[in-house]
Formats: structure tokens, sequence, C-alpha cells
């Protein structure tokens, strides 16, 4: 498969960051995904393919995209 090189090398530039755990942190912060991705060198849909790859992955994006969501209306409303 011609995208596993980078898909490797994607995997093992979050671990060197800090993990998914930071990257979903940087999510529930209102980093966009498209920034998240620029920043590791990747397009935004690379970086959401490899996330929808892992069931886990997709809860963790989705409970992060809630707490930004929870954030944006105690700051606004």
């Amino acid at each position: 498969m011609a995208a596993n090189p980078i898909k490797q090398k994607l995997l093992a530039d979050i671990e060197q960051a800090g993990g998914w755990e930071l990257v979903f942190e940087r999510v529930a912060s209102g980093e966009s995904q498209t920034a998240i991705a620029a920043n590791f060198g990747v397009s935004q849909g690379f970086l959401s393919r490899l996330i929808h790859l892992d069931a886990e992955r997709v809860r963790a994006f989705r409970e992060a995209k809630r707490l930004w969501a929870i954030t944006l209306v105690e700051h606004t409303g």
C-alpha cells in the first residue's frame, strides 16, 4: 500500500508528540483537524481516515469535539 509509509510515520510522529490523547486535547481546545494535520505534514483527509480506522479514536475525537462545543456555549451564551 502506497500510503503505509506515510501512515507509519504519522503514527510515530503522533506518539513522539505525546500520543493520541494530546491530539484530542488539541481538538478539545478548538484547534481544527486541518491545523493539526498540517502540523504533522499530512492532509486533513489523511488524518481523518487514520482516526476512523479505530473505533476508540473515533469515540475520543467525538468527545473532544463535544467538549469544544460546550466550551463555546459557556463562553458565548
